[in-house]
């Protein structure tokens, strides 16, 4: 199986089993239920972490910096369309007042506010926004991860098999 698919179905399981712990315990209308799904983001990190390690070393130590990027966000956009998936139909269906009770908030008079607003009062706009949202956060984890994790073949070896 695929490196990507492998950790991005791991950042999958632990998505889903921290939300569920926070549904039928806590529930996400608490604040401690917001902070414990905030706690997501160094989960995601630690699994792409992992994968890129791995990718890794099945290239004999050596990743690119490229590779490793590709690696990890690859990996982190794979759980974030299953996980949005999973998301609009809990919303849609099993949850839907969810939505209004968490993003029912006063208007402002900034239109761009207004509009953000708005979207996430409805499953589908909810979802997209969690959607780019973790795609974003995709981005930066693994342009962080992959500066540290980067390990290109030096020069002199590369002389010596020539």
């Amino acid at each position: 199986m695929k490196i990507s698919i492998k950790y991005g179905f791991l950042i999958i399981l632990l998505y889903s089993l921290s939300h569920v712990v926070v549904h039928f315990t806590i529930g996400h209308e608490s604040g401690v239920g917001k902070s414990i799904m905030l706690l997501n983001y160094p989960i995601y990190a630690l699994a792409i972490l992992l994968g890129v390690v791995e990718r890794r070393k099945a290239q004999l130590g050596h990743i690119t910096y490229k590779e490793a990027f590709g690696t990890g966000f690859s990996m982190m956009v794979f759980a974030a369309l299953i996980i949005s998936v999973y998301q609009y139909i809990y919303l849609k269906f099993f949850n839907h007042h969810l939505v209004s009770v968490l993003y029912n908030e006063q208007s402002s008079n900034d239109a761009f506010e207004n509009l953000m607003k708005e979207l996430k009062k409805t499953p589908g706009g909810n979802t997209i926004l969690e959607l780019a949202g973790r795609i974003l956060a995709a981005a930066l984890i693994s342009l962080i991860i992959g500066a540290f994790i980067k390990r290109e073949i030096s020069s002199s070896a590369t002389n010596i098999k020539e």
